[in-house]
């Protein structure tokens, strides 16, 4: 089995063909007045539900833009995945909660084990160092939301790669024009769509819990991409121009790093590990578990 290309249809007689990515780049604007209500609706739109929704969080601003407009439109309630306490991603979760006055229900992650990391490799059945760290944070938060009676979760997931966010993105982006900004930024998605997305989708339904991903609906990623560097220059400007005024600046402004990074589960497997190569022990578990290493 082979994953198709993100966006796409397999016709068996035809070949593969690409449906949806923008063809003419650079000559769209799209501002953040525009964004915002584009956003606020593909929100709406995932809160359809006939069971209980609630939301990730994790102290970063595309997750808290998620909640924030999701708590406009109906009662919600918030989970964050707790490792360190002292966590400054905690601590922004908490001060978010507050003011928006959102109950923040906090699932503590215990130091992780080799059972535990056989768990999330056997649950996202793909060889990634950063899938499987995530999803051991996920898994957690995926049984909590579950036992609580939640059928549905929203998460920020996407938004860095859509908006060109982490520092390397962002440098990277800086050196490019406004077709090779699309273009790294398609490759991005397409990444994800062989990472991200099957890890969010597995390790939530391993508990019987839908995870909806907001920023990758395409009325947002279709202009999003098309836009050249001037309408969305690289660090998430655009994104951050749109909420400002319905976040708090501290969270605006914040510097993030990556959600396993920051929670330190990167640096407690690494510790547990020892000697070992992190990227050579998950590839074992696949190989392990499935028989064989599947690239997508």
């Amino acid at each position: 089995a082979r994953a198709l290309p993100r966006g796409s249809v397999l016709n068996t007689d035809e070949g593969i063909t690409t449906h949806w990515a923008p063809k003419d780049v650079g000559d769209v604007s799209i501002s953040p007045a525009d964004l915002l209500p584009v956003l606020g609706r593909s929100v709406k739109k995932r809160l359809q539900s006939d069971a209980p929704v609630c939301c990730l969080i994790s102290g970063g601003l595309d997750s808290s833009a998620i909640l924030t407009l999701s708590s406009r439109e109906v009662p919600m309630t918030a989970y964050t995945a707790v490792f360190d306490e002292d966590s400054p991603d905690l601590r922004h979760a908490r001060e978010l909660c507050r003011f928006l006055h959102v109950e923040l229900r906090e699932v503590r992650v215990p130091p992780p084990t080799i059972e535990n990391i056989r768990e999330a490799s056997a649950a996202i059945e793909i060889p990634s160092k950063a899938q499987t760290e995530i999803a051991l944070l996920c898994l957690p938060l995926a049984r909590r939301i579950a036992a609580d009676g939640f059928k549905v979760c929203l998460s920020g997931e996407g938004a860095d790669e859509l908006f060109g966010g982490y520092g390397n993105m962002a440098i990277r982006g800086s050196k490019l024009d406004d077709i090779g900004w699309r273009d790294f930024r398609l490759a991005q998605l397409d990444k994800m769509a062989r990472g991200n997305f099957i890890r969010c989708n597995k390790v939530f339904m391993a508990y019987g819990v839908e995870c909806r991903l907001p920023f990758m609906d395409s009325s947002i990623v279709t202009p999003v991409l098309a836009a050249g560097k001037e309408a969305c220059p690289p660090g998430k400007k655009l994104l951050k121009e749109a909420v400002k005024n319905i976040l708090p600046k501290s969270i605006v402004c914040r510097q993030k790093d990556t959600f396993q990074g920051a929670s330190g589960v990167t640096a407690a497997v690494r510790d547990l590990l020892g000697d070992v190569n992190p990227v050579t022990f998950y590839n074992d578990l696949i190989r392990t578990q499935f028989g064989e290493i599947t690239r997508g």
